[in-house]
């Protein structure tokens, strides 16, 4: 830990007063954020998503054929629902009044709305499978060319960096986390995170990204999930599981992310 000598260390643990520059109480909280104990205090995730008093949520949607009264149509997953509701009573519970907006996501990220040009937070639910807007906040939220992570499914119907099918995955070998043998999953690294189908082992896997606004206050979240139940968990988990997130928001670094595990029973989904 750069500034902070093995003396004033010793010094610390045994609960002796010590003198710290603002240097090294900086490494110090910069070492122990990383362990989800920061010692300086910051505007953490909720704060920044209402900091403009502001939010629009992108869910995605499945538009179906015109039915016999040639009336169209549109599929929301209950659980997107759920994971908005989460982040709704979130916000709720810190007593700031908030305005939310909800804008529906195609598949295609061709079709799906703008993320400029509108003030506040943005939280996108869902993957880059079901919500087109997912594919456009995952490319602007991690822009290396090499992704940190891809979603794989049998049938991936996008052709996008971060995305691939489950046949390439096998093709390449790669190792199987918990050797569970699911069809979809995540792959980190060179390891693959598969989904469990068993009955009553049911787990699941989703993304929480996040970075603040670069054009103003608010944050850019990202909520995906390989299935709808992962996106209600990474709704859960943004808030409960995220104090590297928040030091991560409050650096120079240009996104924050983590994969979280979640077993999902019939109703809900906990990480």
């Amino acid at each position: 830990m750069l500034g902070l000598n093995r003396e004033k260390l010793t010094d610390l643990l045994a609960g002796e007063d010590v003198t710290l520059s603002l240097t090294e109480l900086a490494s110090m909280d910069q070492y122990l954020s990383r362990h989800r104990c920061p010692v300086l205090a910051c505007a953490n995730l909720i704060q920044n998503l209402v900091s403009l008093g502001r939010i629009h949520f992108h869910i995605g949607v499945h538009p179906r054929q015109q039915d016999a009264k040639q009336r169209a149509t549109t599929d929301i997953s209950h659980w997107d629902v759920k994971a908005m509701n989460q982040i709704v009573n979130s916000v709720n519970r810190t007593g700031t009044t908030c305005q939310f907006e909800i804008h529906t996501a195609p598949p295609s990220a061709v079709t799906a709305p703008p993320m400029t040009n509108r003030e506040g937070s943005l939280v996108v639910i869902g993957s880059p499978r079901s919500c087109g807007s997912s594919c456009l906040v995952l490319h602007d939220l991690l822009p290396d060319h090499e992704p940190p992570f891809r979603f794989f499914w049998p049938d991936t119907p996008t052709d996008d960096r971060f995305c691939t099918t489950t046949d390439d995955i096998n093709a390449r070998g790669y190792p199987s986390h918990k050797m569970r043998m699911g069809p979809s999953g995540i792959l980190i690294g060179k390891t693959a995170y598969r989904e469990s189908p068993i009955p009553g082992q049911r787990f699941t896997y989703a993304v929480v990204a996040a970075r603040l606004r670069q054009d103003g206050p608010g944050v850019i979240l990202l909520l995906a999930g390989l299935t709808g139940p992962g996106s209600f968990a990474a709704a859960k988990a943004a808030f409960t599981e995220s104090a590297i997130l928040n030091y991560r928001l409050n650096q120079d670094d240009p996104a924050a992310w983590w994969v979280i595990e979640a077993k999902v029973n019939e109703d809900t989904a906990i990480t």
